[in-house]
């Protein structure tokens, strides 16, 4: 992951750094995209005006809420590959799709009709985007998350239901085998 010479890394466009909220993206999109020669777009590039109200009222806002962020994060990756070149990106529409959609499916927040809604505007959405080049996925433990999520002090971050870390890493951990699988 941390190649020696920026030759290693010649003709990679997309990277994708992907992980539980609080497991370091960001960090290290801040460290490695400047050593590398890489445009890097953190989280904080995306639009989060929702994640107060998705999770104050999530039976309301999590299709819309889900919806808003996979369209939004499909057209950033076109427009930054095409624009920028290298680029690494804070999660990939992957994750919006199958981890943070199946969770709010899973906890009964995006009934089933929504939730197929979705999965035909995502297989819609991710059929335009280039292949990444790499995914980096970024681990550490839970106690760790929740001590990094809680230092940070993001309001919407204090409204996360009881074990939504928890939930999260295990959608990660069956994510990553599928993942691996689709790009190997």
């Amino acid at each position: 992951l941390f190649p020696r010479r920026s030759s290693d890394l010649e003709g990679a466009t997309l990277v994708y750094l992907s992980g539980n909220n609080g497991s370091g993206k960001s960090t290290l999109g801040r460290a490695l995209a400047p050593r590398l020669g890489f445009a890097h777009l953190p989280e904080e590039k995306v639009d989060r005006s929702y994640l107060c109200d998705l999770f104050s009222q999530p039976n309301r806002w999590s299709f819309e809420a889900q919806a808003h962020f996979l369209t939004f994060k499909t057209g950033l990756v076109k427009q930054s590959v095409a624009a920028l070149g290298k680029v690494f990106i804070d999660r990939s529409p992957y994750e919006d799709a199958e981890i943070f959609a199946r969770y709010f499916h899973q906890a009964r927040r995006l009934g089933l009709w929504a939730y197929r809604t979705y999965q035909q505007l995502y297989e819609a959405l991710v059929t335009e985007l280039p292949e990444p080049n790499l995914i980096i996925v970024c681990t550490c433990s839970i106690k760790e998350l929740e001590r990094r999520v809680t230092q940070r002090g993001r309001e919407y971050e204090q409204l996360y239901p009881k074990n939504h870390l928890r939930v999260l890493d295990q959608l990660y951990r069956s994510w990553v085998q599928r993942i691996c699988r689709q790009f190997p």
